[in-house]
């Protein structure tokens, strides 16, 4: 994995089958996604770091969890680290370098990718 990384994401919200986009400080027609997001993240805020959640809003079904290292809310700025990952298989995981097995992933076990 790269040592330095450098990631901008750019966030956009329109209704269903619009080619409009919202304004962002009132994109529901009174709220500020930002205000939204605020909320959202600033459970996490005093978390201790590493600690996982499961993703909200998605049927356990699909097996994913959410881990969010502790969330920095400054002005309007949010900083914080959101990785994904998936759960429900298992497979081996084999070191790259002497081809032998390391560790069996268990069905509960779930790989956290950064966002």
């Amino acid at each position: 994995m790269a040592k330095v990384s450098l990631i901008g994401y750019s966030i956009r919200v329109r209704k269903t089958r619009s080619k409009e986009y919202a304004d962002l400080y009132s994109f529901d027609g009174t709220n500020d996604l930002f205000s939204v997001f605020s909320q959202y993240f600033s459970k996490y805020s005093n978390s201790s770091s590493n600690a996982i959640y499961p993703v909200e809003d998605v049927p356990e079904t699909d097996n994913k969890t959410m881990s969010i290292d502790p969330v920095q809310i400054n002005g309007r700025l949010i900083q914080g680290l959101i990785r994904i990952g998936d759960y429900g298989y298992i497979t081996p995981i084999v070191n790259r370098k002497s081809r032998k097995l390391s560790y069996t992933r268990n069905i509960e076990d779930t790989e956290l990718v950064p966002l």
